[in-house]
């Protein structure tokens, strides 16, 4: 079972959004089916099971990667927010601190390295969630023209 991670503003628009009669699938029981070598092979059957489960994942992994969308740029934002204050900080206590000397201060805080920290985590995140919602999207898309042929070619037959 995996869960959406939602926090911060995700969090609170997802509880909007619920209010709201929008209800947001917050776990999916992850099965994703291994790719044949020949799908052409796969009966009719186990395609449309594999297309579904494909097109499963791909809606749950879209919601996961808006989270994490709006997760990088709270990181950001806060980062943004705390380097200005240092800013300003050093500027009314150091005012002849030189701009370059102030940059490494602030880059060199604890608080401001653990945001930074949290902001890569939160962009490394976000691009493997964004990698393996391209690759659900590829496999639904390869099972979807795999019904459509057969569709097609079932139509042909009995006309």
């Amino acid at each position: 079972m995996i869960n959406i991670v939602a926090e911060g503003v995700s969090a609170e628009i997802m509880d909007v959004l619920e209010a709201q009669g929008l209800q947001v699938r917050r776990s999916l029981e992850v099965e994703i089916p291994q790719l044949p070598e020949d799908i052409t092979m796969v009966d009719d059957s186990d395609l449309m099971d594999m297309a579904t489960k494909y097109m499963g994942n791909y809606n749950f992994l879209l919601t996961q990667v808006a989270c994490a969308e709006l997760a990088v740029t709270e990181q950001e934002d806060n980062l943004d927010f705390a380097n200005a204050e240092m800013l300003i900080n050093l500027t009314e206590t150091q005012p002849k601190m030189s701009a370059t000397l102030m940059k490494a201060h602030i880059l060199t805080n604890e608080n401001i390295k653990t945001m930074s920290d949290n902001l890569l985590k939160a962009k490394a995140y976000h691009k493997l969630l964004k990698t393996m919602l391209d690759n659900a999207e590829r496999s639904y898309q390869l099972t979807s023209r795999e019904l459509t042929r057969r569709t097609a070619a079932f139509k042909t037959r009995t006309f």
